[in-house]
């Protein structure tokens, strides 16, 4: 797993965690809060320079503006879905179920971290496997060539033989 998908996830057990310390009557204060927060992300603009010489900066920062907007929506719904989840299931958020989350997270990442130098292994057999074949060919070629009479020793075998002839 990489970092940024290992910190999504903290993130979203942080948010069940939340939920889990929240008592039930809470959901209007998380509601207000998460209602709050969004509003004053979709109220932010970008300022571009204005006498910027690089072309089409002004569609840069738009582009850059709504994707700020979707990654904080993003993850304020995310926020809110943790927390409500995290209430109304506190049986998941025992030490004994959190640790086993925690030695998985921690077997991803060492799974994770094996499966380059495995494939490197696994390429390095197959180009040795694929070498010791051509040179098993190579030298079955050599041992033919020896035990075959190449043609100008039977030319010179036949003309031995023409020699004795006359």
């Amino acid at each position: 797993m990489r970092l940024f998908n290992i910190l999504i996830l903290l993130f979203v057990l942080s948010a069940f965690a939340i939920g889990v310390s929240l008592s039930e009557g809470d959901r209007s204060i998380v509601d207000s809060a998460v209602n709050n927060v969004s509003l004053s992300i979709e109220n932010l603009t970008l300022i571009s320079p204005s006498e910027s010489k690089i072309p089409n900066i002004e569609g840069f920062f738009l582009v850059l503006e709504k994707y700020i907007k979707f990654i904080g929506a993003f993850a304020l719904e995310t926020l809110r879905a943790g927390i409500y989840f995290g209430q109304d299931n506190p049986e998941y958020f025992e030490p004994s179920f959190i640790m086993g989350i925690v030695k998985l997270i921690i077997w991803l990442v060492i799974i994770g971290l094996l499966i380059k130098p495995i494939g490197y292994v696994v390429i390095f057999m197959i180009m040795l496997a694929i070498y010791i074949k051509d040179r098993f060919k190579v030298r079955k070629e050599n041992k033919e060539k020896a035990n075959k009479p190449s043609r100008r020793r039977n030319q010179d075998l036949n003309s031995t033989e023409v020699i004795k002839n006359e």
